[in-house]
């Protein structure tokens, strides 16, 4: 059994600096908090490969973070849902922007395809 040492796993650096983060939260500081945490689980899911386990071990880290704090935030009656809702779009507009300025090619995120919304006269020829 290999023991690695701790300071040298970023990993366990990064969940160490989590939980420091996580224990100073106030109603002071959550709208920040939250806006890094959803940015870096929004950056992760982006990098996330299937062959990287990795990657695939930092996005739900971040993704833990981002809802424990979400849902502190929300207990605590720090930030409301509409709230936090407004934050998520800002930051996805955030990463848009970045996407169309990177170009179609390097685009990571993937567009649905395939989608077809009906009218609902089609619905009823279909009764």
């Amino acid at each position: 059994m290999i023991i690695e040492d701790p300071e040298k796993s970023p990993l366990l650096a990064q969940e160490k600096s989590q939980q420091r983060e996580s224990g100073t939260l106030s109603s002071e500081n959550i709208g920040e908090k939250l806006k890094s945490s959803y940015m870096s689980y929004k950056k992760s899911l982006q990098q996330e490969s299937p062959q990287a386990t990795d990657s695939i071990l930092e996005r739900l880290t971040a993704e833990k973070t981002y809802y424990t704090t979400r849902q502190t935030a929300l207990n605590k009656g720090w930030m409301e849902e509409k709230d936090i809702m407004n934050m998520e779009k800002q930051v996805a507009s955030h990463f848009q922007k970045e996407e169309k300025e990177k170009g179609p090619q390097t685009s990571s995120f993937k567009k649905r395809t395939g989608t077809i919304k009906r009218k609902k006269s089609e619905y009823e020829l279909e009764r």
